[in-house]
């Protein structure tokens, strides 16, 4: 064989060997680990979890900049559950954004299914010198499978995670008054901030868009805009309650979506989980 056609030859294979070799890397960098059933035996190891299992809903403010507007929480791989109210917000078109907010049109909630959600994660935000905003390339988007107006929830499904997280479990533990809970959201825009509360109560009522009573944990504690769709934990790091709506004022009282409906809400959607992920 001539020397330039070995040559030629030669560097197909390694062209070919190189394509191979960045196509597995991807594949790693691209499949992140999952954390599922995490052992908490201390309050580090708590916050920690909370913060991996907690992804800031994003929306565009600049150039390839986003910033924070809501809160979810990884329920399952892949799976994220927040507020309904989180999901309209981010999933709204311009058109709707005007008919909602001008003129106090309310948007049918099917209209949300299948439309994209930007959000990021706790290890690539980590990633930004400045934790004020996130950078484009650590923005992951995913759709929006199931939503509930009444129950003020809604699932996102997505698969191109490019960070490790880890999956919260809910809560099959009885909720008492009095109980401490640990709470991760994006409190007035200042990122993964971690408080601690107490259950007040539950309560059976409406939540703000809603038409039917829903259970509800009311909560004594640190919480305001920027927490909406984040979680309330227990000291096991397991889900108790979605962030929906707070007292304005000095009261300090917030309301979440009690973990009985949460799974209500998640046994109705099985099917679009199913067909989704």
């Amino acid at each position: 064989m001539p020397i330039e056609k070995k040559r030629i030859e030669t560097m197909k294979k390694i062209t070919a060997l190189l394509a191979y070799i960045a196509f597995t890397t991807s594949c790693i960098l691209y499949n992140p680990k999952v954390s599922e059933n995490v052992k908490i035996t201390n309050t580090k190891q708590l916050v920690s979890h909370l913060q991996e299992s907690t992804v800031a809903l994003a929306m565009l403010r600049s150039e390839k900049k986003y910033s924070a507007y809501c809160t979810g929480v990884w329920i399952r791989k892949n799976v994220i559950l927040t507020a309904f109210h989180c999901a309209e917000a981010g999933g709204m078109n311009a058109e709707e954004m005007i008919l909602s907010q001008l003129f106090g049109v309310t948007i049918p909630q099917e209209n949300f299914l299948n439309r994209d959600l930007k959000f990021s994660t706790h290890k690539q935000m980590q990633r930004d010198k400045k934790f004020s905003y996130i950078k484009s390339s650590n923005i992951n988007t995913g759709k929006i499978v199931a939503v509930s107006r009444n129950r003020d929830l809604a699932l996102i499904v997505t698969d191109n995670i490019k960070a490790p997280y880890s999956v919260a479990n809910i809560s099959d533990d009885k909720l008492l008054a009095g109980e401490d809970l640990h709470i991760m959201g994006h409190t007035i825009g200042l990122l993964y901030s971690y408080s601690q509360g107490t259950i007040a109560g539950t309560r059976v009522e409406k939540v703000v868009q809603g038409d039917e009573p829903v259970k509800l944990v009311q909560v004594s504690g640190q919480v305001w805009k920027g927490n909406s769709g984040g979680g309330a934990f227990n000291s096991k790091g397991e889900l108790v309650g979605i962030c929906s709506f707070l007292v304005r004022g000095p009261s300090h009282i917030s309301f979440f979506i009690h973990r009985d409906e949460l799974n209500e809400f998640i046994k109705e959607s099985e099917k679009s989980l199913k067909t989704k992920s």
